[in-house]
């Protein structure tokens, strides 16, 4: 079986892992950086999440969305070996 995921989907599945190991991303923005290495550097994906502006974090709870003020920034490296 051969899966093929373009990096829209890799992103999405990236933020359902994060999200699913207990890290909220709810008024958060998500930044993801894709890179390919050549021969034993792999393939790699920084994950940057950091708060929202105050005002867009504003609106989204409105909007019903929860925001967590507590959570800090998170760097997530994962190298595929």
């Amino acid at each position: 079986m051969r899966i093929h995921l373009d990096e829209d989907e890799i992103v999405d599945a990236l933020k359902e892992y994060i999200e699913a190991t207990g890290i909220p991303l709810n008024g958060k923005t998500v930044v993801v950086h894709l890179v390919a290495g050549r021969g034993v550097n792999g393939h790699k994906a920084q994950v940057e999440i950091s708060k929202l502006p105050a005002e867009i974090a504003e609106e989204e709870s409105q909007d019903g969305v929860e925001t967590d003020e507590e959570q800090p920034a998170i760097l997530f490296d994962s190298e595929e070996e």
